[in-house]
C-alpha cells in the first residue's frame, strides 16, 4: 500500500528558522519603533523585501516537500530548484523520533524525524512537521502499532538525573541565546542585565570580593536553568521494550517520543557521576547508530537505580550484559599506582604554581585566586579519586561480550559491547610500558558516534591473546 503525506505548514517557519534573529527580529522591531515613535529605518524597506523573498522561499520548499510509504520502502522528497529525492528501505531506519512542543501541540503537528547510520554525522538525515494524525500513521507504517507495557520511573529517579547531568556551561548555552534574543528585540542591553546581576550578588556579605559573587550568582542560575531544562525534557519518562525496537517517551513542555530498532543498539553504558555516587545509583544508557539531531547523543534507559536492579531488569533484553570472557585488570603496586596519578599530579602542581604565580603578581586580586584555586583544586581531587577507583576497579574482557570497565571524563563507566558490534580494538605502548609489560585499551564501537572506553595499564601479552582467541585471529 502506498501512502503519500504532505508536510504541515509550520514547517515554513522551520525551513525560515535559521534566518530568524538575522533579518526577521530586525523587520519586527522596525515595525515596533514605527507602531510606537512613527519613526522608519531606511533599510526597513530592504529589510521587508528579503523578508519576503525568504517567506515565499520557505513556502514553496514546504508546498513541493512529499513524503511516500510504501511496504518496504519510504522516499522523501524535498528541494525548488534542487530536488533532493532519497528511497530508504524501512530496514534500513536506525531511529524514528516525533517531538512535539507548545507551538506544535497549538497547531496541531508533531516534528518527526526518520535517521539511518549512513547519513550526515552532525545532523539528523530529515527532519519535517506533519499533522498529529499524519504522524501516527507514519509511525504505524514504519514500526507497527505495538508498544507493549511501559517502564515508569518517579519524579525524584528523574530530578536525580537532571542535576547529575545539568551543569553551569549547559545553563549558559540554553540561556544566553535566549537573553541575547530578548534583548535585541526589546532593545535592551545584555550589560543592563549584568548589572541587574551584579547589584543582587553585591548585597551578600561574603568573604570574598565582589566578583566572585558575581560569578558564582551567574553560575548557580545558569545551573538552575539547566536542571530545570534537563527535568522538564526527562519528565513523564517511560520506556516500552518490544521483541524487536525499543520506545522511549518523555517531556512535558517538549514532548518526545523516539522508536530505534533493537538491532540498532550497538553498546550500553552503565555509568555513575559524582552525585550518583553519594546515592549510590546508576544510570542506564544506549548508544544507538545514527541516532539523535547531532549523531552524537546516547538514549537514556534507566534515569536512576541501583546496579542490581538495573541488570535484573535487563539481564534477559540484552544477553551481552552477561560477562563471558576472561578479565584482565590492570597491574598492582605502588609504581603502576603511581602511573594513574600522574596526570593528576601534573594538573595540580601547575595549578598551585599558578595560584602562587598570580596570587604574588596580583595581590589586590589574592581572595578571588584562592578561590578559583579552591573550585579547580577540588575537580582534579575528584579526578584522583576517579584514578584511584580506576586503578583498583578497572578491566576489560574478551568473550560474545566485549566488556570494559573504567573512567569516561568525569564518571565511571561500565561498558558492555556484542562481539559483532566491535568496529575497532586499539592498543596503546607509550615509552614505559614497554619496560612495565603493560598497554591502554581502546574498545570502538562500529556507529556513526564511535562510542568508545580506554582501559589503561592493563597487561600487553595476556591483552593481546585474549584479543586473538576472541576473533580467531593467527599471529
Amino acid at each position: 500500500m502506498k501512502r503519500v503525506f504532505k508536510a504541515h505548514p509550520l514547517m515554513i517557519l522551520t525551513i525560515i528558522k535559521p534566518f530568524l534573529f538575522i533579518l526577521i527580529i530586525p523587520v519586527l522591531r522596525g515595525v515596533v519603533q514605527y507602531l510606537k515613535n512613527g519613526e522608519v529605518t531606511q533599510i526597513l524597506g530592504v529589510e521587508m523585501l528579503l523578508f519576503s523573498a525568504i517567506v515565499l522561499f520557505g513556502t514553496a520548499r514546504w508546498y513541493f516537500f512529499r513524503l511516500t510509504c510504501q511496504e518496504k520502502y519510504v522516499t522523501v522528497r524535498d528541494g525548488i530548484f534542487f530536488i533532493r529525492k532519497a528511497v530508504i528501505p524501512i530496514s534500513g531506519l536506525s531511529s524514528v523520533q516525533s517531538a512535539q512542543n507548545p507551538l506544535d501541540y497549538i497547531f496541531g503537528c508533531v516534528t518527526f524525524r526518520i535517521n539511518t547510520e549512513a547519513g550526515s554525522r552532525t545532523k539528523t538525515d530529515y527532519s519535517f512537521k506533519l499533522s498529529r494524525k499524519d504522524a501516527n500513521q507514519v509511525s504505524k507504517l514504519l514500526y507497527g502499532e505495538k508498544s507493549g507495557e511501559p517502564v515508569r520511573f518517579s519524579p525524584v529517579k528523574i530530578a536525580i538525573l537532571a542535576a547529575a547531568t545539568s551543569s553551569a556551561f549547559t545553563g549558559l548555552l540554553v540561556g544566553v541565546p535566549i537573553l541575547n534574543s530578548v534583548a535585541r528585540l526589546t532593545g535592551r542591553g545584555v550589560n543592563e542585565v549584568l548589572d541587574q546581576i551584579n547589584s543582587v550578588s553585591n548585597t551578600f556579605q561574603t568573604h570574598f570580593p565582589p566578583i566572585v559573587n558575581t560569578v558564582t550568582f551567574i553560575l548557580l542560575c545558569s545551573f538552575a536553568v539547566s536542571f530545570i531544562y534537563s527535568f522538564l525534557r526527562y519528565l513523564k519518562f517511560r520506556i516500552y521494550l518490544n521483541d524487536d525496537r525499543v520506545e522511549v517517551r518523555s517531556g512535558l513542555l517538549v514532548m518526545l517520543r523516539t522508536s530505534f530498532k533493537k538491532s540498532s543498539i550497538n553498546n550500553v553504558k552503565i555509568e555513575q557521576t559524582l552525585l550518583m555516587k553519594f546515592l549510590k545509583r546508576y544510570a542506564l544508557k544506549v548508544n544507538v547508530g545514527g541516532y539523535g539531531e547531532a549523531k552524537s547523543e546516547s538514549q537514556v534507559l534507566v534515569p536512576c537505580g541501583k546496579y542490581k536492579e538495573i541488570k535484573e531488569m535487563f539481564g534477559d533484553y540484552f544477553p551481552f550484559l552477561k560477562i563471558d570472557g576472561k578479565s584482565l585488570k590492570s597491574r598492582v603496586g605502588a609504581i603502576h599506582l603511581n602511573r594513574y596519578f600522574f596526570w593528576a599530579e601534573v594538573f595540580m602542581g601547575i595549578l598551585i604554581a599558578l595560584a602562587l604565580i598570580l596570587g604574588l603578581r596580583f595581590e589586590e586580586f589574592g581572595r578571588l585566586v584562592a578561590f578559583v584555586t579552591f573550585i579547580l583544586g577540588f575537580i582534579i581531587l575528584y579526578y584522583t579519586y576517579l584514578c584511584y577507583n580506576e586503578y583498583r576497579y578497572c578491566q576489560v574482557s574478551f568473550g560474545n561480550t566485549v566488556y570494559a570497565r573504567g573512567k569516561k571524563g568525569l564518571r565511571k563507566c561500565r561498558f558492555f559491547c556484542p562481539k559483532d558490534k566491535v568496529g575497532e580494538i586499539k592498543l596503546y605502548r607509550y615509552p614505559f610500558d614497554p619496560l612495565y609489560k603493560t598497554c591502554n585499551v581502546r574498545i570502538i564501537t562500529r556507529s556513526e558516534t564511535a562510542d568508545n572506553l580506554l582501559v589503561r595499564h592493563v597487561v600487553y601479552e595476556d591483552t593481546k591473546k585474549a584479543i586473538f582467541d576472541c576473533f580467531g585471529i593467527n599471529e
